[in-house]
């Protein structure tokens, strides 16, 4: 049941967005500044921003609601309110009221840039269905990093956030239940890995190492870690697609399987895979990590 009406804020465009922007918001009160740094800096009524918040019961709505109707938007603001345990629900329901042509899925506490995500579409060629962009690392300490643009490096770090998908590639598909892993699943069975990836150099999103607050770093969802590596076991890529998808989930299960055995090993084993089947997840692995290593990203 919707805990809240859905507000329709801000400027909506005359035609069809050029992007659409789905943002899953878990418990964030007094923590909305970065949310509203790049949302209140948007020119262009061709972007579209949908706002799902994940009701925790602590005033994150009614927080982030008062901040929006104070600002005068240029760009149209979908804000949802449900009770979605999770961000893959919590995309789920933003995607089906997405409108524009191309489909990003951010996170409320990182710095994206618009921009930079709109010339990277620019930029891609008519037939594109997926881009790939360069994303910065803000580590606690202030330091920046910005890891390469290869096809090894979007194996070990999907980074769904840098990922841009075409509506009409993933409208039909979604995250699975689960607070850690859903992302990789999602690029998996959506068939996004399959695509030519058109990489762009630019760098459309800043992720912000915030401690202990962020999903991945909490240890009580361990167990989704499991989840998401038998999903993405039983899911058996097309043998007709690009075969470089083949090595991508070789790679991304070893490294969730790795993930999920340094955070509890005993689970793992016992309903996730054996010691001998992990030790084989593992070593048949290395090879796709040389292929992709080696491949040409252009």
């Amino acid at each position: 049941m919707r805990c809240a009406p859905i507000r329709n804020l801000g400027s909506a465009s005359a035609v069809r967005p050029d992007l659409s922007v789905v943002v899953p918001i878990g418990a964030m009160v007094g923590r909305l500044t970065n949310l509203i740094s790049w949302i209140s800096e948007i020119t262009l009524s061709s972007i579209e921003v949908i706002l799902i918040v994940d009701e925790k019961l602590d005033g994150t709505y009614l927080e982030l609601f008062g901040i929006l109707s104070a600002l005068e938007l240029k760009c149209k603001v979908v804000l949802l309110n449900d009770v979605c345990d999770g961000p893959g629900n919590a995309r789920n329901l933003g995607l089906r009221h997405v409108t524009g042509i191309w489909v990003v899925f951010w996170d409320s506490d990182d710095l994206p840039n618009v921009v930079e995500t709109l010339e990277s579409i620019e930029a891609s060629a008519t037939s594109t269905q997926v881009i790939v962009c360069k994303y910065s690392k803000i580590l606690q300490s202030g330091h920046v990093k910005v890891p390469r643009l290869d096809f090894l490096n979007i194996a070990l770090n999907p980074g769904l956030w840098r990922f841009i998908f075409k509506y009409e590639l993933i409208e039909d598909s979604k995250f699975p239940n689960l607070k850690l892993g859903e992302d990789q699943v999602f690029l998996l069975t959506s068939g996004a890995l399959s695509q030519r990836l058109f990489f762009s150099e630019r760098i459309n999103y800043r992720y912000v190492l915030s401690g202990s607050n962020q999903l991945t770093r909490q240890d009580g969802n361990s167990d989704h870690l499991g989840e998401a590596v038998k999903l993405m076991l039983s899911h058996r890529v097309n043998v007709e697609s690009w075969n470089l998808n083949h090595h991508f989930r070789k790679v991304m299960i070893a490294r969730l399987l790795l993930t999920s055995l340094k955070r509890d090993w005993r689970n793992t084993f016992q309903n996730v895979a054996t010691p001998i089947k992990a030790t084989f997840i593992i070593l048949i692995a290395i090879p796709s990590i040389v292929t992709l290593r080696f491949s040409d990203a252009k």
